[in-house]
């Protein structure tokens, strides 16, 4: 540090200490002044709301007492009766709470209960009157002494509400409890009243559980009132019950805290023992120190005008002492910047001076080694740049060779995934053709033997219902029933092949699929919550018509919703059946999602082929999922399933999206 700034730095030092002290001394002091008129404010606010909104509830509570002495003395006397028979649900007790209601502006509804809790009559229609908490609390509250609710939103009516209550007696005995929907707007006056708070103080009203009960300053009531929003901080430890009015509010004092939005503020309190709300009057901190930290940023200016006039001083003092070392100093910075030409000079028999000769001397000394090794470096210069082009012809060529690799493998990505979509397809047209293949050469044998078996099953039946009407004998009519069932079932399945094996082209019409699944839903109601399934429709409503044959495709859903149906039984006794139909792109596309066991992937592949199947002797043909198969290729569409074994299956219909117009062009 030279001479110079170490005068000046003394300087400002002076002064900022004594400044400084003067101004943190000032700023303490404003600041405990400021925190106690602050604190003396909103003590004397919250005080005064406290006493207004005890007013307010004492009205309330007036008037719930002199409704319960009216409807007493209504009940008791002799000049009502002819009226009211002594009971509380007579059309004139309703009569008197209609007329009360309306001589006072701040009663919203009034009910009345017996001491069983049963209503006997209410301003409004008992259809309309919910009992929720605050009805509740006021019943089973009010049936002793006079009693105050919450303020709370009432559920039937919409608003804000203060239930007030009390019991009715007749001869000293309570008979039936009234209470009254008071209005809260005189109250929510009150808190809203910010006379005194700024720009950022309010004041509001806390439950004993710590929650706002009415409008905040800088939250929607929806936000406050229905979320109940919590007042963290807030020293609950003030509620003495049955402690006197007047002697909690005067004991109360301002604190710091931080408010329901997370800010530093000024909060002073008051209690209302009759109901343990808290009064409670805030004012943020940065708003009351205000004038603090004008008086703050008034004595910084005059600190900084003190600072700039030391530094005028301290210039003016140490220019004569500095002058020549600061001439010197110039030289050396000039000879650090590889300005060896210039000389400092100045002469002189004194240490400076001399210093001056000395540095002179050495950059004439640098100076000529400059020239020598400038020389040498001017050969080194042209070696590197001739490398370095060298170099830059190699990497081009790199850079080029890389970028030609770039493109070729892309091309052969580009290939390869053309090469793996193609086999896909190729795969799946292959299978279905194959599918088709199958279903076809077996068609045909089919319809021969199932031909063949008919007549022989048809006599068999025949002559099984003649034996019947003959035979007398309990074993042998038992037999005969057997040989009935056995024929039957055979005749079942002959059904069954020649319904495979014929090629019917599908009578089309145009249809709702929408409809076809909910008729097969309907047919299958009651095996279905019978085997405890539950079935979840996820419709398209939006889902468009086409030309399809109505009944072949109930055949195909109630197909696979009887598949699943026993699939999810034999696994656990229960299940979950999802059908979901859907327009995707010109295809309508129908799910039958169930959480069974699934299909093992050995046999996936093979459940579409005539005659397959997993289930037991005599429990399926295994032509059920064929003859799916056949009818939906017959439409255009496409059956397959997605499965994985241990989490159920699946199975997808898909069908082309046919108008009419497009059904006629094709067929004429």
């Amino acid at each position: 540090m030279t001479i110079k700034r170490k005068v000046v730095v003394l300087i400002f030092a002076a002064i900022l200490v004594a400044a400084g002290s003067s101004t943190l001394i000032g700023r303490t002091i404003s600041k405990k002044a400021v925190e106690e008129e602050i604190g003396n404010l909103l003590t004397t606010i919250a005080q005064s709301k406290s006493l207004q909104i005890h007013a307010a509830i004492s009205d309330k509570v007036n008037s719930v007492e002199s409704l319960s002495q009216v409807l007493a003395t209504v009940i008791s006397d002799e000049a009502y009766q002819d009226q009211i028979q002594g009971r509380l649900d007579s059309p004139f007790v309703t009569y008197v709470l209609q007329r009360f209601k309306e001589s006072n502006e701040s009663i919203r509804d009034i009910v009345v209960w017996n001491m069983e809790g049963l209503l006997m009559a209410s301003t409004r229609p008992a259809e309309s009157l919910n009992m929720g908490q605050g009805l509740e609390e006021a019943l089973s509250m009010g049936k002793e002494k006079a009693y105050v609710g919450t303020i709370e939103a009432e559920a039937a009516g919409g608003g804000y509400v203060l239930y007030t209550s009390a019991p009715i007696r007749m001869n000293g005995e309570p008979i039936g409890v009234v209470a009254l929907l008071n209005t809260v707007d005189d109250i929510f006056a009150i808190t809203t009243d910010r006379t005194g708070l700024g720009k950022t103080g309010e004041s509001y009203v806390v439950n004993p559980q710590g929650y706002l009960i009415t409008p905040s300053r800088f939250l929607s009531d929806a936000a406050v009132l229905s979320n109940q929003l919590s007042i963290g901080d807030l020293k609950l430890e003030a509620l003495i019950p049955g402690g006197n009015h007047e002697q909690i509010q005067s004991s109360r004092k301002a604190i710091r805290a931080k408010n329901y939005l997370g800010d530093s503020v000024f909060r002073a309190y008051a209690v209302l023992p009759e109901t343990g709300w808290i009064v409670v009057a805030e004012k943020g901190s940065a708003e009351a120190f205000e004038p603090v930290v004008e008086m703050t940023n008034t004595m910084l200016f005059v600190l900084l005008g003190l600072l700039g006039a030391g530094a005028i001083g301290a210039f003016l003092l140490s220019r004569t002492i500095t002058k020549p070392i600061i001439n010197l100093h110039r030289g050396v910075v000039e000879i650090m910047k590889g300005n060896l030409n210039h000389r400092i000079g100045g002469g002189g028999t004194d240490e400076i001076g001399q210093l001056s000769m000395a540095f002179d001397q050495m950059t004439a000394n640098l100076q000529r080694t400059q020239r020598e090794l400038e020389a040498y470096s001017a050969g080194l210069e042209k070696m590197v740049e001739k490398r370095t082009r060298e170099l830059s012809l190699t990497n081009e060529e790199l850079n080029r060779e890389i970028e030609v690799r770039k493109k070729t493998e892309e091309t052969l990505r580009r290939t390869n995934s053309q090469l793996r979509e193609t086999m896909e397809q190729l795969k799946s047209s292959q299978a279905q053709l194959l599918q088709s293949e199958k279903l076809a050469a077996v068609g045909q044998p089919v319809s021969g033997v199932a031909h063949e078996l008919n007549n022989p099953l048809m006599a068999i039946s025949g002559y099984v219902e003649l034996m019947e009407m003959y035979v007398e004998d309990p074993t042998a009519r038992e037999d005969l029933q057997n040989l009935k069932t056995l024929s039957e079932r055979a005749t079942s399945v002959v059904r069954n092949l020649l319904s495979f094996a014929r090629k019917q082209d599908p009578k089309r019409e145009y249809i709702s699929v929408n409809d076809a699944i909910k008729v097969v839903i309907k047919l299958r109601a009651y095996e279905l919550n019978l085997d405890n399934i539950e079935i979840v429709q996820e419709l398209d409503p939006e889902l468009p018509k086409t030309m399809a044959d109505f009944q072949q495709l109930q055949q195909v859903f109630l197909n696979l919703l009887v598949n699943a149906e026993q699939a999810m039984r034999d696994a656990h006794g229960r299940g979950k059946l999802i059908i979901r139909s859907e327009k995707v792109g010109d295809i309508i596309r129908v799910s039958f999602t169930d959480d069974g066991p699934g299909i093992p992937r050995d046999i996936v592949n093979r459940i579409f082929e005539p005659f397959f199947t997993t289930k037991p002797v005599g429990k399926g043909t295994g032509l059920g999922l064929s003859i799916c198969y056949g009818i939906v290729r017959e439409h255009q569409g496409k059956i397959y399933v997605n499965t994985k074994e241990g989490e159920g299956a699946t199975f997808i219909v898909e069908l082309p999206i046919v108008t009419k117009s497009v059904e006629c062009l094709s067929t004429g």
